[in-house]
């Protein structure tokens, strides 16, 4: 028989945050002493926004298809009150440097941000976070609505679960005007299909087109390790269980698409082709007891990248939750090419993993500290713990970062919840925009400090 649809409760308005919080509770407090209300007899029913703070009743009764005859019920259940859209957060201060509209060049801007895929998001992992605000169905329009209104031109996203990126990220973000492709993580989903995370990169089709695509599996550089420094069977079951952790990195090389003269290499018009740029976006180890891992995931993927982009000269980006503070051996090897003997990380390296050496030949600047001239205080922002581990590098010789935009302040996140995620912010993260220039004059004012500025923030 068909479904019947009942209303109990008053939609209540929603200006603030505050009373925004209130709606669930005052909806459940109406719906159990008030009138039901009959809103149709179809199969289907979808709410409207005169819906919201309502909770509905869905009654079924089973009746036979021939002729009617009744069979058993009506059974009934309740669904939680229909939840609208937070109010949108204050914008984000857009922090630039000095002379950055002089320098010429392709201008582009770059995100990076962790979304916290649904399997990670429990009340388990996050108990101060109402349960509803975790769901994905709650989750996904307000992270949609950051994406958009961040307007950037590549996205580096990590803890992308494949199911979604296939049902929604990669549809709504082609409707948008962006391809993309997508790696998961090594291991198999967790109990269903698409039930595992990965890293996706997406770019806009009217500035960059597709040239080459490789996807770095961590899994498989600690194989080939293993095998050429294990001294013993024993030995190498051991390198692989402490460096098999499933992590990768995806890597894009984007053709820039402009006219003209602007087609030129990114270091003069000497270099011919068109101009190319390396973006690549990783998600290393978490657990915070292996810092050795870490660096051995990070110089795994320098090394990589060397061979892809030194040759050729192309210019790089290198995004994503590195799991790694400032102070970490896998930041030292990025901002200073190398990590310095004695440093307290390299303790960890029981198995004696990684080489002696720990130096590569990238000449990377990560885009916040040139900017702002430190990291920001934190990308991660939970209970547990609060600090920066994402990322977005450049390679200084080809790339100028022209602005960032600043950390949403601690005082905003608290007035929705404990930490992040609650109902106004849906990640555990924070994400990062940077406005990059490739080509032109690359350090027209060197060590020349930043200013601050409020051009069209970002939420």
């Amino acid at each position: 028989g068909a479904p019947k649809v009942s209303t109990g409760g008053r939609p209540r308005s929603s200006s603030s945050l505050a009373d925004f919080a209130a709606k669930k509770a005052e909806a459940e407090e109406q719906a159990e002493g008030g009138e039901w209300v009959e809103a149709c007899l179809s199969e289907t029913f979808t709410p409207t926004a005169q819906d919201v703070g309502r909770r509905f009743r869905l009654e079924c009764t089973a009746v036979r298809k021939l002729d009617g005859t009744h069979l058993f019920g009506p059974k009934a259940i309740r669904v939680e009150p229909v939840l609208g859209a937070p109010p949108p957060p204050p914008k984000r201060s857009l922090n630039t440097v000095k002379g950055a509209s002089s320098g010429g060049g392709f201008r582009f801007r770059v995100l990076s941000y962790n979304l916290l895929a649904e399997i990670y998001a429990t009340q388990q992992m996050y108990p101060y976070c109402d349960f509803w605000a975790l769901g994905w169905g709650y989750r996904l329009p307000n992270l949609l609505r950051e994406l958009r209104e961040a307007s950037a031109d590549v996205l580096c996203l990590q803890e992308v679960q494949a199911d979604h990126f296939e049902k929604h990220l990669k549809p709504w973000l082609y409707d948008s005007g962006f391809d993309g492709l997508y790696k998961h993580k090594t291991r198999e989903a967790m109990g269903m299909q698409g039930k595992v995370d990965g890293c996706a990169i997406f770019w806009r089709r009217s500035k960059f087109r597709l040239a080459e695509h490789y996807g770095v599996e961590f899994n498989d550089c600690a194989r080939t390790l293993a095998a050429a420094i294990a001294s013993s069977d024993e030995h190498e079951r051991e390198i692989l269980n402490r460096l098999m952790k499933d992590n990768i990195a995806t890597v894009a090389v984007l053709e820039v698409l402009v006219p003209g003269s602007a087609q030129r290499g990114s270091r003069g018009p000497s270099r011919l082709g068109p101009l190319q740029l390396a973006v690549a976006n990783t998600h290393l180890y978490s657990n915070k007891d292996c810092p050795d891992v870490k660096l051995w995931q990070c110089l795994s993927l320098v090394r990589e990248l060397e061979q892809l982009v030194l040759a050729r000269d192309l210019p790089l980006v290198l995004c994503g939750d590195f799991n790694s503070v400032p102070e970490s051996a896998v930041y030292e090897l990025l901002s200073a090419s190398g990590v310095q003997e004695g440093h307290p990380d390299l303790a960890e390296d029981q198995l004696r993993v990684l080489p002696p050496e720990l130096t590569h030949s990238l000449d990377l600047a990560s885009a916040y500290a040139s900017v702002l001239g430190a990291e920001p205080p934190y990308t991660n922002f939970t209970t547990g713990f609060t600090g920066v581990l994402d990322y977005v590098w450049v390679s200084a010789p080809h790339v100028r970062s022209l602005a960032v935009t600043g950390v949403t302040r601690a005082e905003q996140i608290r007035k929705a919840g404990a930490a992040l995620p609650n109902a106004q912010y849906s990640s555990d993260h924070i994400m990062l925009i940077a406005d990059l220039q490739l080509g032109g004059a690359i350090n027209p004012n060197h060590g020349g400090g930043h200013g601050g500025g409020h051009g069209g923030g970002h939420g």
